[in-house]
């Protein structure tokens, strides 16, 4: 049975009514107290775990922001010195690039053989497109062509 609640002057007491015994209210504090005690040693562990996993969503944040700005979203946010140090990265990586281009046809240039050796004409970049024909044969090089028959 559970205490009874008695008003004395405004002042709440508690009366049991003899039907708890004193080692059954250790007991029952005791058992609090292990519960109080192992939901803080929990939470005590899980304490390294928020911590790496605000510091992980902070990361995240940024990455998403800059993968933004490197597509082009949300260039409203950005500083014009922002986007000026973007643009100068970018010219160093397309130099970069160039020298490596540059030193690849050197090392390629040897390994040709000279009967089959042209001239590797560098990537132009000016928007200028050169025609081309090319002819479509289907079958064994070499067996000629004749329309509309097959040959064996």
């Amino acid at each position: 049975m559970w205490p009874k609640r008695v008003s004395i002057k405004g002042d709440v007491l508690l009366s049991f009514l003899g039907c708890c015994s004193m080692q059954d209210t250790i007991e029952r504090y005791q058992a609090h107290a292990k519960q109080c005690n192992s939901s803080s040693a929990i939470e005590h562990e899980n304490q390294p775990s928020i911590h790496e996993a605000a510091s992980l969503l902070t990361k995240i944040e940024h990455l998403e922001s800059s993968r933004r700005k490197i597509l082009g979203e949300n260039l409203e946010s950005t500083s014009i010195e922002e986007l000026d140090e973007e643009l100068v990265q970018l010219q160093q990586k397309e130099n970069t690039l160039a020298e490596e281009n540059t030193l690849l046809r050197e090392k390629l240039q040897p390994k040709l053989p000279s009967a089959a050796a042209k001239e590797v004409v560098p990537y132009d970049i000016s928007g200028e497109y050169a025609e081309v024909e090319t002819e479509l044969c289907i079958g064994c090089p070499g067996r000629g062509r004749r329309s509309g028959t097959l040959q064996r």
